[in-house]
């Protein structure tokens, strides 16, 4: 791992597990979606971005977009229900800013929750970040998964 690497996991996210999404309720009540800086390091600088179109309903776990990075082509994955109510215009033809900022200027949609009280409460968060995002640093060194 590249040791100038910001492997930062802001406490006021919440962490799908699995796919390495985060979300955000904002003070509006949508909820901001990105991708944390550790799937961002080991999938590589993404060159390549597709979101679906505001207004489409997804369901948690469902894809919303792919993009395209260095090592591979992925689908990416909701970690809550909602209607897409924007996306990051700016991502898209600059997908290389959601590696240098993936929890400012680089998250990828907003959407209106469905059921984000139900739905947020198997997302690691508060405390549990710290551990979590400790042991997953870890995984990945040992399943060398880092660019």
């Amino acid at each position: 791992m590249d040791e100038n690497k910001n492997m930062e996991f802001p406490l006021d996210l919440h962490y799908h597990s699995s796919n390495h999404m985060w979300a955000k309720k904002n003070d509006n009540g949508e909820v901001t979606v990105g991708i944390d800086a550790l799937a961002l390091d080991s999938l590589g600088e993404i060159a390549y971005l597709s979101l679906k179109e505001v207004g489409t309903t997804v369901k948690k776990g469902e894809t919303f977009g792919s993009l395209e990075s260095a090592k591979m082509t992925t689908e990416i994955f909701s970690p809550v229900s909602g209607v897409i109510s924007s996306l990051n215009e700016s991502v898209e033809p600059n997908p290389h800013l959601i590696n240098e900022h993936p929890y400012e200027g680089g998250w990828l949609m907003k959407l209106t929750p469905t059921d984000w009280d139900s739905e947020s409460q198997s997302l690691i968060s508060r405390e549990a970040i710290i551990e979590w995002s400790i042991a997953e640093v870890k995984r990945y060194e040992k399943e060398n998964l880092f660019d």
